[in-house]
């Protein structure tokens, strides 16, 4: 039947677009991110504007743990796991980048506690986020990354 391929080919453009839309999600949560923090760039610009400026900025991957795969699953599914390689990766930033005044990370977890273990490891920085729109493309649950 002629149906057949046309079907087929509607199908693989609705699978497009739907990718496409995801990637346009991510992106506008990534401008939204980078605004952010332009807006705390300038704020710390503006308030120092009577002596010599020096900002350092630093970026970093942190892996979330809904995209770590072990075992056949994912790391986020085992909150030991996750959480000692949370307080590990904290530990890491704090002691390498901890005196940058900016500091970017990608792939955050959204989760309570992995937000509190940053938060003691940085004490000094403000945290910021942005999580991503969408579902989740192994499972379809809501998404639980983004950026800090």
């Amino acid at each position: 039947s002629q149906l057949a391929p046309a079907a087929t080919l509607v199908a693989q453009r609705s699978v497009r677009a739907a990718r496409w839309a995801a990637r346009a999600d991510v992106l506008s949560g990534a401008l939204q991110a980078v605004a952010k923090m332009r807006q705390a760039v300038f704020l710390a610009a503006v308030t120092s504007a009577a002596r010599p400026v020096r900002l350092r900025v630093a970026t970093y991957n942190v892996l979330c743990p809904v995209h770590k795969s072990i075992k056949g699953g994912r790391e986020s599914d085992d909150d030991a796991l996750w959480l000692a390689r949370a307080a590990r990766t904290a530990d890491f930033v704090a002691g390498v980048l901890g005196d940058s005044d900016a500091i970017g990370l990608q792939e955050w977890f959204f989760d309570q506690r992995w937000e509190s273990i940053f938060r003691e490891k940085l004490p000094a920085h403000r945290l910021v986020s942005s999580q991503r729109r969408g579902c989740h493309p192994h499972d379809s649950s809501p998404r639980r990354d983004g950026l800090a």
